[in-house]
């Protein structure tokens, strides 16, 4: 699961409403969302299952006998007409939701297609799989392939692997091939830790000997070779001037990454006219012609403190 969902491109722009855009129409006496979406969204819903129900059989991927699929976006209710318009609202936001499940399904198996041990070409093998055997258009593919499902370089979700029950450990190589934050649970230090089975994984568990140093209250350096050491205090950082919207101990690169995602995510849901309005204002702020009003705006400069800037 892609740890940050951007609805855009020419396959999820579709998705990107939100509880104030969400097209709906009224159909007699009841409501729904609108049917262009509505057909769109259905369109979208079936690609991702196709290409997810194709590539993991012929990957030969295995999943827990336990495993079953979310629910999915259809059964939300988004092709269904409802009582009242905000009924139609809930229905259409939990389908939209319910589609991260499936992006996070065929994401999997993109990533395990792009691990089967043949060489680099520009083009992956899953696309030129679909593309001659299943006759799925190369622009669709190309479009799945540079967004949040087909890019593996975009950060990723973790997750903890309870060793002792875990199931899928098949797939957990493919899992840290694209770097899935990954912690595992041995149980506890007052018992012996689990067998996975698979030496890779169990060459992972900590010995005894860095258990028992870990929790040795007085440990020496020397008893505690190779272990993580104890960081040093940080500094204390000068604290952000109010209503600048940095946070504290935040630097400016990391305040500018999230402003960057916050207006991109508000971009996406954005309307037409609230679009209109974004581009005049930052016209007329790039117009170096115009006077600088004397009152009305706060402007925020950066400043060196003891080597920090807020």
């Amino acid at each position: 699961m892609p740890a940050t969902i951007r609805f855009n491109g020419l396959l999820f722009l579709c998705l990107a409403y939100n509880n104030r855009t969400m097209p709906l129409q009224a159909d007699r006496a009841a409501w729904k969302l609108s049917s262009s979406v509505a057909a769109t969204w259905q369109h979208l819903e079936d690609t991702l299952l196709f290409v997810a129900g194709v590539l993991i059989p012929k990957l030969g991927m295995i999943f827990p006998l336990s495993f079953t699929d979310c629910p999915m976006p259809r059964t939300k209710g988004y092709l269904r007409t409802h009582k009242t318009s905000n009924i139609a609202l809930q229905c259409a936001l939990k389908s939209r939701d319910a589609f991260l499940p499936l992006i996070a399904k065929c994401s999997m198996a993109i990533a395990h297609a792009t691990n089967d041990g043949s060489p680099t070409t520009s083009t992956p093998w899953w696309i030129e799989y679909l593309k001659t055997n299943h006759n799925l258009h190369p622009e669709m593919l190309e479009s799945l392939r540079q967004s949040c499902v087909g890019n593996l370089s975009h950060p990723r979700v973790g997750v903890i692997v309870h060793v002792a029950t875990c199931q899928y450990f098949n797939l957990i190589k493919t899992m840290l091939r694209v770097e899935i934050p990954i912690w595992f649970y041995w149980g506890s230090c007052k018992s012996r830790p689990p067998k996975a089975g698979f030496k890779w994984v169990d060459s992972l568990c900590p010995t005894p000997d860095k258990v028992s140093a870990l929790l040795m209250p007085n440990a020496s350096s020397s008893d505690t070779s190779g272990l993580p050491q104890e960081p040093e205090p940080l500094p204390r950082l000068p604290a952000p001037e109010p209503k600048s919207g940095q946070k504290p101990g935040e630097t400016w690169q990391q305040f500018f990454d999230r402003q960057a995602v916050r207006l991109a995510q508000k971009e996406s849901c954005e309307t037409p006219e609230d679009r209109r309005r974004r581009l005049d204002r930052e016209h007329s702020a790039a117009d170096t012609t115009r006077g600088i009003p004397l009152s009305g705006y706060k402007v925020f400069v950066w400043m060196d403190e003891q080597g920090f800037r807020v």
